[in-house]
């Protein structure tokens, strides 16, 4: 068992942790729970097809676009924009639509498909700044101690270098099997980092409200 596939078992711990108190947990944060544990399994999947089949594309490929809605479906649970309310079928419409063109007109299931990769990471992460920016105007306590501030700064920081990792495999670039070794293992410390991070958020994860009646 490599280092690479130990550390990216990293995301475990929160995901145990998240489940757990599941019951007790802010609904908002039940996507960000979804999030972790689809993660977790995708990586299994990576696995298991680079073992079986010698590739990881398909789930590589079908993971993409399971992130990307689970993820926009958090930021409009988060309440992020009133534009983005309002045009979140059509913009969903859209994202699923590009995904297909690629995937069976551009690309294939077989091939690393780096178009909407690199389209949905700047999505997330134009979502998450959004976030951060609303916080910083709007939160009056310990903004450190705030699990949305934690998971956006996480996702900003992930998203961010994969999409210099997902430029790199664009056909429009050919570079050495040696060079993308190296960039690939300063991802996996990242993800190590970015784990953390969500940790420490769900850690900080307040516990819904309940209500009684008079």
């Amino acid at each position: 068992m490599d280092i690479a596939f130990v550390l990216s078992m990293g995301v475990l711990l929160p995901a145990i942790i998240a489940l757990i108190n599941l019951k007790t947990l802010d609904p908002q944060y039940h996507w960000f729970v979804l999030f972790l544990w689809v993660g977790f399994f995708s990586e299994l999947a990576n696995r298991f097809f680079i073992w079986r089949f010698g590739s990881n594309t398909v789930p590589w490929n079908i993971y993409n676009v399971v992130e990307f809605f689970i993820l926009m479906m958090m930021f409009r649970s988060w309440n992020i924009g009133e534009k983005f309310q309002r045009w979140f079928i059509w913009f969903i419409t859209f994202s699923l639509l590009l995904w297909l063109v690629e995937l069976f007109y551009i690309g294939s299931i077989r091939n690393f498909n780096s178009y909407f990769a690199i389209y949905y990471c700047f999505m997330v992460v134009i979502s998450a700044v959004t976030v951060l920016n609303q916080l910083i105007v709007t939160e009056k306590s310990n903004i450190l101690r705030n699990p949305k501030f934690l998971i956006a700064i996480g996702l900003v920081i992930f998203f961010t270098f994969r999409i210099f990792v997902e430029s790199l495999l664009m056909p429009i670039f050919s570079i050495s099997k040696d060079f993308f070794q190296r960039i690939f293992g300063i991802q996996i410390y990242i993800n190590l980092l970015v784990n953390l991070i969500y940790l420490i958020a769900v850690l900080c994860i307040p516990k819904k409200r309940i209500y009684t009646s008079l």
